[in-house]
This record gives structure tokens, C-alpha cells and sequence, in this order.
């Protein structure tokens, strides 16, 4: 009887590991079958933009990086990567700073931006609009993207990232 119960235990354990949505996952995330925005407030979605606040202080782009917040467009997650696109401002809402977009890959060490979304001049937004060739760029050096992280584009459907 002791034999079986430590048995049961066992296969219990093995079927939990096995079942469990986290099992083939990215580094501590559960499985997801689509992406997702993570709500506001949830320790996600924090780790992102405290990633973020740090970015915009390593790049010089603000002088206290703990007085931003963001305004957040699009925020997709997917396995481990994500895209975002965000307007920074302060807090009190006096200053306000150029919008920043970008690819995320999470890792042991957290979250980490890949890839930030270039600026666009006049010439090249119109050769362009939707970054359509640096999209499919990006692609090609980070294959393992879900594309549902992406921005979808209204008037062009079949654009395929």
C-alpha cells in the first residue's frame, strides 16, 4: 500500500510537470496559443515598462527615467517576445517625448528590448507607410517572433510580417 501511494504520488507529480501550460513555455511564462496584452497593474506588464524607463535612461533620452509613465498603443506578448509602442510622458503629464516602439524578448534576466523601431522621415513614410520592408527585415533576423505580436494594419489585411 505505502509502495502505491508513493507511486500515485510520483505519477502525480510527473502528469503535473508534464500538463502543466508552462511545461514548453518561454523562461517562467505559461504557454500561450495567442497573444495577449498584459493588463495594466500586472506584474508584466510593470517589468516592461520598468524596462523601458531604464532604456530611456540609458539612451539619455530623459533625465529621471523614474518620473515616466507610459501611454501604452499597442503592448502584445507571445512565448517570451512581445512588440510595444508607447508615448512617454511624465507623470504630471508637463512633458511629453517622442513615442517609441519596439521588439521585446524575455530572458533570465528579464525583459529586454531587441529592436527599437526606427525613425521615419517624410521620404521614407511615403515610400513606406507601415515600415512594411523593415518589418519583414526584422523578421528575417528574429524568426522565432510570433507574428501575432505585431501591429495589424487596417487598410492593408494581407500584409504579411
Amino acid at each position: 500500500m505505502k509502495n502505491a501511494l508513493i507511486f500515485a504520488e510520483l505519477l502525480f507529480t510527473v502528469a503535473a510537470a508534464v500538463l502543466s501550460p508552462s511545461a514548453n513555455a518561454g523562461i517562467g511564462t505559461p504557454a500561450e496559443t495567442a497573444a495577449y496584452a498584459p493588463p495594466a497593474g500586472s506584474e508584466t506588464r510593470k517589468a516592461i515598462m520598468d524596462t523601458l524607463r531604464l532604456e530611456m535612461g540609458r539612451l539619455s533620452l530623459v533625465k529621471n527615467p523614474k518620473e515616466i509613465i507610459f501611454v501604452v498603443g499597442h503592448l502584445k506578448l507571445h512565448n517570451g517576445w512581445g512588440w510595444f509602442a508607447v508615448s512617454p510622458q511624465t507623470r504630471d503629464g508637463t512633458s511629453h517625448y517622442e513615442p517609441l516602439a519596439g521588439l521585446l524578448r524575455q530572458s533570465n534576466r528579464g525583459w529586454q528590448v531587441m529592436e527599437w523601431l526606427p525613425e521615419w522621415t517624410s521620404a521614407d513614410e511615403q515610400a513606406d507607410p507601415h515600415y512594411t520592408g523593415w518589418f519583414k527585415k526584422l523578421r528575417t533576423r528574429f524568426p522565432a517572433v510570433p507574428k501575432d505580436v505585431f501591429p495589424q494594419f487596417q487598410n492593408e489585411p494581407g500584409l504579411a510580417l
